[in-house]
């Protein structure tokens, strides 16, 4: 009779999934994540329920074993990428969105799917140069000399 109460409880507790808990860690990269999709497009909302969230950071982290200061630079790179490269309008349109097809996307999840090739793509383009020399404040001198001279 015991192996059956037993049985009962287990399936009773099947049909309440228990909140998962997630590393300080974990929880710290998701929390700046979100921080930075507020930050570049303020018109975003975080879910209500962040588990998911949490739970494709918990899987880059410690799954995948991503480097979590590599994986917030490429975060941040991406969700501010918004440069017209031929028919591709940036990673920004792709990874913020709040809703796709009717339906609420994550994030976290699409970051994580299309991670190498941004990662990739952030390190493959040039540099951009402010001016023709590599010194800003000589740049930004020549600047102001051009203009003065212009008029």
């Amino acid at each position: 009779m015991e192996a059956k109460a037993s049985g009962d409880e287990v399936k009773s507790s099947s049909k309440e999934k228990p909140k998962k808990e997630f590393s300080p860690k974990v929880k710290e990269i998701a929390d700046q994540m979100v921080a930075l999709l507020i930050k570049h497009n303020p018109v975003y909302r975080p879910p209500d329920d962040i588990s998911k969230f949490l739970y494709q950071v918990e899987q880059m982290i410690e799954k995948e074993k991503q480097n979590p200061d590599i994986l917030l630079k490429t975060f941040e790179w991406a969700i501010s990428d918004n440069e017209q490269r031929g028919d591709f309008k940036g990673w920004q349109g792709i990874v913020v969105t709040n809703k796709k097809g009717g339906k609420v996307t994550n994030p976290a999840q699409i970051f994580r799917e299309a991670f190498s090739k941004i990662y990739s793509q952030m390190n493959s383009r040039p540099k951009r140069r402010f001016a023709p020399c590599s010194d800003d404040q000589k740049a930004i001198e020549q600047t102001e000399a051009h203009a003065r001279n212009a008029l």
